[in-house]
């Protein structure tokens, strides 16, 4: 920035910080909420986890020690970290709701919290509806949680943007990517498939071909849900550091 009074003096550089990044200086409640919203979907996610780790081994465990009132133990544990997991899930991000209406993000996460809710109605009705739902349906509905996690990825990269965290937004984009390429190969495994046993393939190339697909699918979901859950615990950690 020049002198007005002195043309030829040498430029001065402006230290205002930008709009986000004032919250250095004096974090509003706003962001604290935030932040306290992002650990209840952190914990969550890590609850949900090892309730499904519990759910895989408890079951082997179980099974070896043949003692049923250990299995209904470990199951009934299981299934109650579920649904407290899920509660979490479900409040974290309308504890983040509180987050500033100038950063830009609020739309995107009131975007994913309904779609969120849509795919757990779906979920619940699903199990519950008397008639079967049409598989094309049944697939459109099922996208919807897919769609509310990209907008929650797509509101955290607002708010790392907000904040002037630029290396978690680039996270936040690398996410979006190996989401989409997750999306875009399951759908492939499913075309394929269909493709594949209408065309007559042979049995054994068919099941080498399907399985080589699913492992890469299965690869990339697991290496997104860790970049999902590592975004999440930096982004928290960032808006309560100060």
């Amino acid at each position: 920035m020049s002198d007005p009074i002195n043309p030829y003096a040498s430029p001065v550089a402006d230290l205002t910080p930008a709009p986000g990044e004032r919250w250095v200086q004096d974090v509003s409640p706003s962001l604290r909420q935030t932040a306290v919203g992002l650990t209840l979907v952190y914990y969550g996610i890590v609850l949900l986890l090892l309730c499904v780790l519990v759910f895989m081994f408890g079951a082997m465990a179980a099974g070896l020690a043949r003692n049923i009132i250990v299995g209904m133990l470990v199951f009934g544990a299981a299934g109650i970290g579920l649904v407290v997991a899920c509660v979490l899930l479900l409040v974290g991000p309308l504890v983040c709701l509180a987050v500033p209406a100038q950063s830009g993000a609020r739309s995107y996460l009131i975007g994913s919290v309904v779609f969120q809710a849509a795919s757990i109605a779906y979920a619940v009705l699903a199990n519950l509806a008397p008639v079967p739902i049409p598989p094309a349906v049944s697939l459109i509905l099922s996208l919807l949680g897919v769609v509310g996690t990209v907008l929650f990825i797509l509101f955290m990269k607002k708010l790392a943007e907000y904040i002037g965290h630029r290396r978690l937004a680039d996270r936040a984009r690398n996410l979006l990517a190996t989401l989409v390429a997750t999306v875009v190969l399951g759908g492939v495994l499913g075309l394929g498939a269909v493709v594949l046993t209408t065309a007559g393939i042979p049995a054994g190339t068919l099941g080498l071909v399907i399985g080589a697909l699913g492992l890469l699918v299965l690869m990339l979901g697991l290496i997104a849900f860790v970049m999902y859950a590592n975004l999440i615990n930096a982004l928290r950690k960032a808006l309560r550091k100060r």
